[in-house]
């Protein structure tokens, strides 16, 4: 049970936004309820041996040689099976996936929050969704917003801000001016205030690579 809560944990760090709909927790909830009561099920209808434990010990190894495994290939391949994350195409060039939705996704973390990021060479800023901001400890009641933006839905509101670092991959930037929008947004944007820190940036396909000095 333990082993299962680090690794949700884990997962709830690596994939932020992805139980944002109410309905998806209730689903994970009732599966998880589930779980544990198989789980328990299992354990309490029977005694087992010590030849049975080795054995249950032997094949748990072998899970972890097997997501072992998998992490390196992830490595690899990051930016395939993850579009969000990326992967290593030289000692200063990360590239990242169009995601299925035709953009390009990038996880991050903001003040070691991680966050879930939208390039936008439209946007001027790097722009924090809310929810994004306040897990980045960013003082929401401190903000001023009267900065004015225009968007696809019409007028938007920000606030300036800095936030003390911004990691994409292996790239980290200290003091970095950023704007926290006021209303609600599906994930935060690297717009160009970001894009003209790396040494140049291209897009090639369903690919976007990104070279930093």
């Amino acid at each position: 049970m333990l082993g299962g809560a680090l690794c949700l944990w884990q997962l709830w760090r690596l994939f932020p936004n992805a139980l944002a709909d109410p309905g998806e927790q209730a689903t994970f909830v009732q599966l998880c309820v589930m779980l544990i009561l198989v789980a328990s099920a299992i354990v309490y209808s029977r005694r087992f041996t010590a030849r049975e434990a080795l054995r249950n010990v032997a094949i748990w190894i072998g899970v972890v040689i097997v997501l072992g495994a998998g992490y390196v290939l992830y490595r690899q391949l990051g930016s395939e099976l993850v579009p969000a994350y990326p992967s290593q195409a030289g000692p200063d060039v990360m590239v990242f996936t169009e995601n299925r939705d035709g953009d390009f996704a990038v996880i991050g973390t903001v003040n070691g929050a991680t966050v879930e990021f939208t390039v936008d060479t439209g946007a001027s800023d790097i722009v924090l969704a809310p929810d994004d901001a306040r897990r980045a400890g960013i003082d929401m009641a401190a903000l001023n917003f009267n900065r004015s933006y225009e968007t696809a839905n019409g007028e938007g509101r920000g606030a300036a801000a800095v936030a003390d670092t911004l990691q994409i991959g292996p790239v980290t930037l200290s003091n970095v001016p950023v704007s926290v929008n006021g209303a609600p947004m599906r994930s935060s944007l690297l717009g160009m205030a970001f894009l003209r820190r790396m040494r140049s940036f291209e897009m090639k396909g369903r690919k976007l690579y990104l070279r930093w000095r």
